[in-house]
This record gives structure tokens, sequence and C-alpha cells, in this order.
């Protein structure tokens, strides 16, 4: 589930009556910002910028609904991780949640995806695993809307070859970690990583100004790892990414 915004009355607008009063700081100051009018001699407040905050609210809360979990059953608890957490952090967890969804990988129907969802928020409040700092890069511009559009054309394209990918780093090649490769380390890495992940697939071992790396393709991206210890960082984060996926 969600946090706790399931609870209640299941169509969650008593959850997002009562997110929002229970927020208060998230909205303007109402005896700095709030216009004031006379009604039988006394002063009265609107409630206009209050009702104006919640709709822009309410709406980012159904669009990650819809896209998420394809209702709006889980309204409330969409309007917390809104209130709670970066924008940052919401648009990195979509996108794993997107890279789960077209790219099972073996593993079926993700059955739960709000509470994946919800997981790979708060797992990235403390460290965004590099592959989807990646995509988080290449999506940057982008609505939630045409990253899912984007995800699932190219799934569908990749689906019968998988022959091409986007090259998730440009330039010379050069490790982000530990020593270079010799031709022999690089290839026994590249047997190493069909035996400790199968749905990696390894295309080659290349060689740039005297540098070796594997040349591989992780959905949707290809990848070069240009030492061991690179592939044992990327291999520890996405490890992460599968944590708790049944829970």
């Amino acid at each position: 589930m969600l946090l706790n915004g399931n609870e209640g009355n299941g169509n969650g607008e008593n959850n997002i009556n009562n997110i929002l009063l229970s927020h208060p700081d998230s909205v303007p100051d109402p005896v700095k910002t709030i216009p004031w009018k006379r009604s039988k001699g006394k002063r009265q407040r609107t409630s206009m910028p209050y009702r104006l905050a919640n709709a822009d609210l309410i709406k980012q809360a159904k669009t990650l609904a819809l896209l998420i979990e394809g209702d709006e059953g889980n309204l409330g608890a969409y309007i917390a991780l809104i209130k709670q957490h970066q924008p940052r952090i919401l648009r990195a967890a979509v996108i794993a949640t997107l890279l789960r969804k077209h790219w099972p990988e073996g593993k079926g129907v993700l059955m739960k995806p709000g509470g994946y969802y919800t997981r790979r928020v708060q797992q990235f409040q403390h460290v965004i695993p590099e592959p989807i700092l990646s995509l988080l890069r290449t999506y940057e511009q982008a609505s939630y809307e045409e990253i899912d559009t984007a995800m699932s054309t190219q799934a569908y394209e990749q689906a019968p070859s998988q022959e091409s990918g986007t090259h998730a780093r440009q330039g010379a090649i050069r490790p982000e970690r530990g020593a270079p490769m010799n031709k022999a380390t690089a290839e026994a890495l590249a047997l190493r990583i069909t035996q400790e992940d199968s749905y990696v697939q390894v295309r080659d071992v290349c060689k740039e100004e005297g540098i070796y790396a594997v040349k591989v393709y992780i959905a949707p991206l290809e990848h070069l790892f240009a030492s061991v210890e690179d592939w044992e960082h990327y291999h520890d984060q996405m490890q992460l990414l599968e944590q708790e996926e049944s829970a």
C-alpha cells in the first residue's frame, strides 16, 4: 500500500481533506497573503488562495495516481508524497516504476505499482542509483506522460531484436571507480556479468586508447563498464531496486 493513503472511505476524499489540513505549511500564510472582506460588519478572509493551492496539488496527485495505478483510489497518499518529497525524487521514482513496468525482464506484471513507487521514493531520499540518474537526465524536461509514451514505444520497438540502445556514456572510455582493465580482465568480467545477471545482455568487449570495457545492453540503455568496480557498483544499486517488490 502507498503509505497510509488508502485509509478511510476508500475513495480518497477523506484522505485529501485530512492531509491538506494537517500540513498548513504547504499553503500560503493566511494572515499575510489572503485578502480580507467585510460581511455584516465583520472582517472575513476569502479562501481563494487555499483553493488555488489545493487545486494544483490535487491535479499533480491525480496525474501521478493515474500514471502509476490507473485510477484515483489512493489519491490522498499521492498528495502526501508530493507534499513530503522533492520533485526530483518523485520524478526519479516515476522513471524507476515505468522502467519496471515496460521492461519486466521475466519478473511478470508489476502487481503492486503503488507500493513499488512508494518504496522507490523512500529509497531515493538517500541515494538515486546511477542507472536511474542517467534516465533522469534523459527525461529531465519531459512530462510524465511523455516519459511513459517514450518508454512504451522504445520497449515495443526493441522487443524483437534489442539491437539498439541509447548510449548512456559519451566520449572516451574511463572507469569511474577502480583501475582500468586489460583484455583478459575485461573478458573475465563479461563472463561474470552474464552469470550474475541474466537480464543484462553482453554485447562485446571494446577497446579505446588502450582501455578495455564491456559493452552491455540493459533496457532501455546501452552501458560501458570500464572496470570491475564499475560493474559491482552498478549491480549493487540495481539489486536495491528489486528489494521488497513483492511486499
